[in-house]
């Protein structure tokens, strides 16, 4: 959960000091563990993880079903 939530996509702004020294250690742990479990190095299972993470839903930009949640919640505001 720590990883998942503390992940920041290039797009999104930069943690805090304490939050990335908290994201890194999470993160350090469980490449450690994936990789003794995959058999890999710990570099190939961050790059695995990071690329988990990039894919998974609010990151970057805005989905469309949100943009379009926000456009009609703003409409009817204006109403």
């Amino acid at each position: 959960e720590v990883v998942r939530d503390l992940y920041r996509s290039d797009t999104q702004p930069e943690h805090c000091y304490s939050e990335r020294q908290l994201y890194e250690s999470a993160l350090d742990r469980m490449a450690r563990e994936i990789a003794a479990v995959r058999g890999c190095t710990e570099t190939e299972a961050i790059q695995e993880i990071e690329k988990m993470l990039a894919k998974g839903p609010r990151r970057g930009a805005r989905t469309e079903a949100e943009a379009e949640e926000a456009d009609g919640d703003n409409q009817e505001e204006a109403a």
